[in-house]
């Protein structure tokens, strides 16, 4: 992240896997089992709505 308090992504394209599943690290896994502890939310909702969000309040720079 740099200053500007925006999540700074490398642009290129990229596909899902065959079954549309991305992995994460087990740092980002640890945090959004924490999320769902605290929540009702299933992972998939949780994760959905913070990239919707993200996008939404345009918190994430493609650096091309």
């Amino acid at each position: 992240m740099k200053d500007d308090g925006k999540i700074h992504i490398s642009g290129k394209k990229i596909a899902p896997n065959e079954q549309g599943v991305v992995r994460l690290s087990q740092e980002a896994t640890e945090i959004l089992a924490d999320i769902a502890n605290e929540s009702d939310w299933s992972f998939k909702r949780i994760v959905s709505e913070i990239i919707v969000q993200s996008i939404r309040r345009d918190l994430i720079t493609f650096d091309r």
